[in-house]
């Protein structure tokens, strides 16, 4: 079990005993990369795939329809649906943008390779998760 899922569940179940913890997911782009992890968040248990995030309205609602949850066109909107955890699956040169935003919110980011298109970005990505 991930890491960020067991603490997640702890925290749950210190609210209340009587709760079942559900790990609120989504996916930003949703490419074949952010469709494959769509799909993969669907299949673990304990977890909810709340939206995806692309810019393009057609690939959003094919994933929609494919595994439930909402399009958005953007990160906030996102934020603002209450994800605990967010796939970024887009182009590298918008994962330092992406992972600045979700972090600086408080949502944790798996974030596909490479990190990022240079050092720097990739030492930024690691500042903003510290």
């Amino acid at each position: 079990m991930p890491d960020v899922l067991q603490a997640h569940r702890a925290e749950e179940t210190s609210m209340t005993q009587t709760s079942t913890a559900t790990l609120r997911c989504g996916v930003v782009g949703v490419g074949k990369m952010g469709n494959h992890h769509a799909r993969l968040w669907t299949q673990v248990e304990g977890c909810d795939l709340v939206g995806v995030v692309d810019s393009s309205a057609d690939r959003c609602q094919q994933v929609v329809e494919k595994y439930g949850g909402k399009g958005y066109s953007e990160v906030d909107a996102l934020i603002a649906a209450g994800v605990d955890v967010v796939t970024i699956a887009t182009p590298t040169i918008h994962h330092r943008a992406a992972a600045e935003r979700l972090l600086a919110a408080g949502v944790h980011c798996l974030i596909e390779k490479p990190l990022a298109p240079t050092p720097a970005e990739a030492r930024a990505i690691a500042d903003a998760a510290a």
